[in-house]
């Protein structure tokens, strides 16, 4: 049967209805249906459908149903409220060169048909997958398009032998390409982009092949590979994956291999995959993690290329009995995080990070390292080793001890992303005269299960991101730190889960958090210790023995000292001034608050809310603005003989302090000035209300006085209140505020605040228009107008490429720009000013390279008698870029100008007899340049009366676009018109 040029619509039925009708053929037609199939052919063999269009069907476009070697070809498919093309129980079916759009259901589904090949087609706007097999073996799905899926683009389930090759598949609600359940299946060459879910799913499919695929821009993870071993992966790209660009789970015997990820979150993750080969990847553009390698033995991790500066660079977790040899890791290295000795256990030999080699020893014992010599040392099961001096530098950890006893790290210069060093079941490790960084992102040291920590003139810094300390410690007892100092992070010191902790010497300040942390930590000691500007100076939960003696803390935000659930403390001899609360105590009990100089704070100066015997006397409570004190509890705060505390301001006694009181208050007056310590202060430049307060206390105050830079400044008599100084006007730059407080009888006390007046205005950059430079052509600039009362540096982008920088001045500010390649470039240029503040611009640069000379002709030459007028040469010019011109006679300069690609006229009246050669020269803007001669012979006549004219001495310039004539006057004057 052959059924060609046709139109079938039908309502209920199918637009065209085929059924055991071998041989049929069917060309250039067009079927539809309301409510139902627009085509249906049913147990019909040798087949063939060519150049059709099917139009707006009920149920499927058209659906093939128990056939044998059907081909549909060319056909244009659209408007189907289920699949596109359904095949369900035949064999052999080609579906080529056709076009399915806007489907509810599948582009093409695939149900129970072997020997299935797809190839050519495009599909878009798919309700459901773009392509979908089920039960059929091989399918082979070849060079299709596929895009705007509603779930995934490719999908093969239960499809033994089956190939996805060379399709392009973008913009899918699901994954790009998904295969379950079937083995022996090759996925090569595709492209996938712009998917919601991962780039390529396969789970649960053996000795399958995922090879030269291009995937991008993935919601998820790029390629992701479960439950499917003897996998190998190789070959692919995978730039821009939210998720990981490469994952294995549970996939034993695969190989990932020669693959390049890039601009990923995170980039390889390897699970449950013993006896996986990892080799010559080449992975770079990730914060977070490079590689992470979990519960797997046997791994070959070889010849990978790793640049990022990862978190965690290739991180090991439960790996045991593995090979990591001749990586090269830029800005990264190995971070092992054991759960068992035996996870440090392993081959390493020829690994670099960051240019060095990395040192791996396992059971080795008197190690003697100067830290230069290494980009990172990684010690397992060792003993007795001591590493000095040098500068190490890495995103993990630079120094890694596990099961490591006897380590000292000394004189040595660390700072890390994660931490400068990880300690795991290490005991007796020493840290001293160490500088170390978190470089903002990481902390200073992590130690789990390490007993017998000392850190001895150990200086830690910047370890500024939320939720990391200086020094996190878990598990670990016996801790010591001695004369350290701990700055510029979010937490000081966090330390969990075991006991003996000392601190004494030690400096904690401009911690965001909390600056010294135990928590369900036992037997705390902190003496002679410095806390100032944290959240809370200490914090400690569920501590069982603390003692805080001889210490200092202030300007605390929230509390100097804040305890929840603490038994059996101890709180002496402290100086605790310029908090927010001084002690904010909550439950626990067996609380001994004793001599310590509460003064100041904003709010309460002891607070205490249900905690069982607290003890409070000896102390001195004054000018606490919230209140000196109050407790939740019936008690008395005092000795419980004759002494309590000392109070200012003083009510008489009893002193009651909520529910407690103090039976034997003393008057707290000093007899010399003392007064509080206000924090050094910063404000903007030209800002308002800018103030100090001091709340000086003595038993007769008189006068005060203030100085800043040397210079009177204020002055008045004690008001028995407080003093306010207002401090607006200073200029830029850094000022030193002296107050001097005296009494009646001329005892005085002085406090110093530094004053940082700053720059809070960003400065101002013109906006350059963009233009066009040349190739070859030196002086070409890009010119700002730039202003800031403070100007410092500027920074110059090309492409995002840093590619200059440098100091300015307020005023103009210009770049060359001659060293540009040919072609569009976005130059951004960035003005700081010493405080920071910044403004940009973005010029467009196109660069040209022009090597064409412009075009001139060459006009007649000229013969005139003398004294006629209206005698000139013109010179018909063009070139793309044009920029001046010249013309010389007897190489002296005739007439000079700029020149707009049109015609040069040039008036010669009033030459005396004789033979003039007229050179005229053209220069582009790119530098290439064209010449021409006229020769200009003026001959004798006598003389005539003649009607005055122009001067001779004028010079007539035609020059403009084509059409456009400007006549320049030479010597005396232009006179400008339009033909």
């Amino acid at each position: 049967v052959s059924i060609e040029s046709c139109e079938a619509h039908g309502n209920e039925e199918p637009g065209l209805g085929i059924s055991n009708s071998d041989s049929t053929i069917i060309t250039g037609s067009a079927f539809s249906s309301q409510e139902s199939i627009g085509v249906l052919i049913t147990l019909s063999n040798h087949t063939a459908m060519a150049s059709c269009n099917i139009l707006s069907s009920g149920k499927q476009g058209v659906t093939i149903a128990g056939c044998i070697d059907t081909t549909i070809s060319g056909l244009i498919l659209t408007d189907s409220l289920m699949e596109g093309i359904q095949v369900v129980d035949s064999v052999s079916t080609e579906i080529t060169g056709s076009s399915v759009f806007n489907t509810t259901s599948e582009g093409i589904q695939i149900v129970r048909s072997n020997m299935t090949v797809l190839t050519n087609n495009e599909l878009d706007l798919m309700g459901g997958w773009g392509i979908f097999a089920n039960y059929s073996y091989p399918v082979s799905v070849s060079d299709n398009v596929v895009a705007n899926t509603g779930s995934h683009g490719i999908g093969l389930v239960f499809c033994n032998d089956s190939v996805i090759v060379s399709n392009e598949i973008s913009d899918c609600l699901g994954h790009g390409v998904f295969a379950s359940s079937a083995p022996n299946y090759t996925i090569d060459t595709n492209v996938v982009e712009r998917c919601e879910m991962n780039g390529i799913y396969l789970i649960y499919s053996i000795d399958g092949y995922v090879a030269q695929n291009d995937v991008s821009i993935i919601a998820e993870d790029g390629i992701s590979i479960l439950d499917s071993p003897r996998t190998v992966i190789t070959e692919n790209w995978v730039n821009g994956s939210i998720g990981w660009s490469l994952q294995l789970l549970g996939s034993e015997n695969s190989t990932v291999s020669g693959n390049t990820v890039m601009n990923a979150v995170a980039q390889l993750y390897i699970e449950s995959c013993d006896n996986a080969v990892i080799s010559q990847n080449n992975m770079s553009g990730t914060d977070r993690s490079t590689t992470v390698l979990e519960t797997s033995q046997n791994l070959a991790f070889t010849e990978n290329l790793i640049n990022a500066p990862a978190y965690g660079g290739v991180e090991l977790y439960g790996i045991q009995d593995s090979i990591f040899t001749d990586n090269i890791l830029e800005e990264c290295g190995f971070f092992i995080g054991p759960m068992s000795l035996l996870d440090c256990r392993h081959e390493f030999s020829g690994n670099i990070a960051n240019g060095k080699p990395v040192y791996y020893s396992w059971n080795g014992s008197d190690i003697d390292l100067d830290a230069d010599d290494w980009g990172q040392i990684l010690l397992m099961n060792c003993t007795d080793c001591t590493i000095t001096g040098g500068t190490m530098d890495l995103t993990p950890p630079p120094i890694q001890g596990c099961s490591t006893h006897n380590l000292v790290i000394q004189d040595a210069e660390l700072s890390s992303k994660l931490a400068a060093y990880f300690g795991w079941s290490s005991e007796n490790v020493t840290i001293r005269n160490c500088d170390i960084s978190g470089d903002s992102d990481g902390m200073g040291v992590m130690a789990y299960y390490s007993n017998n920590l000392n850190f001895t003139d150990v200086r830690i810094s910047d370890c500024t991101r939320i939720g990391n300390p200086g020094l996190w410690i878990l598990w670990s007892s016996n801790v010591r730190l001695d004369h350290c100092i701990v700055t510029n992070s979010f937490r000081g010191i966090e330390i969990r889960s075991a006991e003996n902790l000392t601190v004494t010497s030690c400096r904690f300040e401009d911690i965001s958090q909390l600056g010294i942390y135990p928590l369900q930590y036992d037997n705390v000691l902190i003496e002679d210790t410095v806390v100032l500007n944290c959240s809370s100076g200490i914090w400690a939960s569920g501590v069982e023995g603390m003692a805080v003696r001889n210490s200092t803390f202030m300007y605390n935000d929230d509390a100097a000292i804040f305890t929840s659930g603490v038994n059996q403390a101890n709180i002496t001899n402290n100086i605790i001034e310029n908090n927010g609360y001084g002690f904010d105590l909550n439950g626990g009990q067996d609380i001994f608050i004793l001599n310590n100089s509460i003064r100041w704070n904003e709010d309460y100066g002891l607070y205490i809310d249900s905690t069982v015997n607290a003890s409070v006397y000896y102390n001195v409570f004054a000018k606490n603005l919230g209140g000196n004190g109050y407790d939740t509890e019936v008690r008395n705060w005092d000795d419980d003989v004759s002494v309590g505390n000392w109070w200012y301001p003083f009510s008489g006694s009893p002193v009651v302090v909520g529910n407690a009181q103090d039976r034997y208050p003393q008057e707290y007056l000093p007899t010399t000035p003392v007064i509080n310590q206000p924090q050094d202060i910063s404000y903007a430049e030209g800002s308002t209300g800018n103030t100090v307060t001091w709340y000086p206390i003595d038993d007769e105050l008189s006068h005060w006085e203030v100085e800043i830079d040397g210079e009177y400044w204020n002055g008045n008599a004690w008001n028995f209140t407080s003093i306010i100084v207002n401090i607006d006007g200073l200029s830029y730059g850094t000022h030193t505020l002296d107050i001097t407080v005296w009494d009646i009888h001329d005892n005085s006390v002085t406090d110093e605040v530094i004053i940082h007046v700053y720059d809070a205005t960003p400065p101002t950059i013109s906006s350059a228009p963009d233009r066009e430079a040349f190739v070859d052509v030196a002086g070409q600039t890009v010119t700002w107008n730039v202003d800031d009362l403070n100007p410092d540096d500027y920074v110059l982008y090309v492409d995002d490429v840093e590619s200059e920088t440098g100091s300015w001045t307020t005023g103009i500010l210009s770049v060359s720009i001659d060293d540009l390649s040919e072609g569009m470039h976005v130059l951004r240029m960035v003005i700081y000013d010493v405080d920071s503040n910044m403004a940009e611009d973005l010029v467009r640069v196109l660069v040209i390279d022009d090597d064409t000379s412009p075009i001139v002709n060459s006009p007649p030459d000229v013969v005139y008698v003398e004294d006629s007028v209206g005698n000139t040469i013109t010179w018909i010019a063009s070139d793309a870029y044009p920029a001046s011109f010249e013309v010389t006679e007897n190489d002296t300069i005739y007439v000079s100008g700029s020149w707009g690609g049109g015609r040069i006229v040039v008036n010669v009246d009033g030459l005396v007899p004789g033979i003039y050669q007229f050179r005229l020269t053209l220069i582009d803007r790119s530098g290439n340049t064209a010449t021409d001669v006229v020769t200009v012979t003026v001959v004798t006549t006598a003389p005539e009366t003649t009607t005055p004219g122009l001067d001779s001495d004028l010079i007539f310039l035609a020059f403009g676009t084509v059409g456009a004539v400007a006549i320049a006057l030479a010597l005396v004057w232009y006179l400008r018109r339009k033909r």
